[in-house]
């Protein structure tokens, strides 16, 4: 007598659709997952706090970067930032010799917000410095009773000339693409660097991006 299948195959079928179904909602649940990670891909569960939050930082709430900063490049510190015995940036040079009495006569060379300074303390009309960039100066100008100052794009030559002030100097922007700053003094005097006043003899070269000590 043949069997009757069809008692057997009815449960058969619901197990399959109710299988089928399970399926979808497993792969819809990852799919939900991956959108809400930010590159698209299967966010690793259970491995979140290990790897994302080194040192047990997961609790403390605080995130360590393990990257290092590249330094950026830059002029030379020794010649950041005005002698405080010349005022402060954006003031007219004392004109009293007692508030500059511990300055050497020499060209004092100096960097700040404001843009590049070359100042002259004491000296004679022989003494002169050359200023040589390997692009071209943006802006010059002159502080004190029309000192020297002779200008080419990329060579300029400043001195007291006949003016008869204590500290007279030249201003100067030396363009966006220079990258290197000669200075050279005819005279007996030498050049004073930066906030300091670091003693550098009669000729300095200054190159952007170069480390300093």
């Amino acid at each position: 007598m043949a069997e009757d299948r069809s008692s057997t195959k009815k449960p058969m079928a619901i197990a399959g659709v109710l299988c089928a179904i399970i399926g979808v909602g497993a792969i819809a649940m990852v799919v939900f997952d991956n959108a809400d990670s930010p590159s698209g891909q299967q966010r690793p569960v259970g491995k979140l706090v290990s790897e994302s939050f080194p040192d047990g930082a997961a609790n403390s709430g605080t995130i360590h970067s393990t990257t290092t900063a590249t330094p950026k490049p830059s002029w030379p510190a020794a010649v950041e930032g005005r002698p405080s015995a010349l005022g402060a940036q954006g003031e007219m040079p004392p004109t009293d010799e007692a508030a500059v009495a511990e300055l050497a006569d020499g060209f004092y060379l100096w960097q700040d917000f404001k843009g590049w300074h070359l100042w002259l303390v004491g000296g004679s009309e022989q003494d002169q410095a050359t200023v040589e960039v390997d692009g071209e100066f943006a802006r010059t100008s002159t502080v004190g009773d029309n000192p020297l100052l002779s200008i080419e794009p990329s060579k300029a030559v400043f001195g007291r000339g006949q003016a008869t002030d204590l500290i007279v100097g030249m201003d100067f922007n030396p363009g966006f693409y220079t990258k290197s700053i000669t200075v050279n003094v005819e005279g007996n005097l030498e050049i004073f660097l930066g906030s300091t006043s670091v003693p550098s003899g009669p000729r300095i070269s200054l190159v952007y991006g170069t480390p300093t000590n």
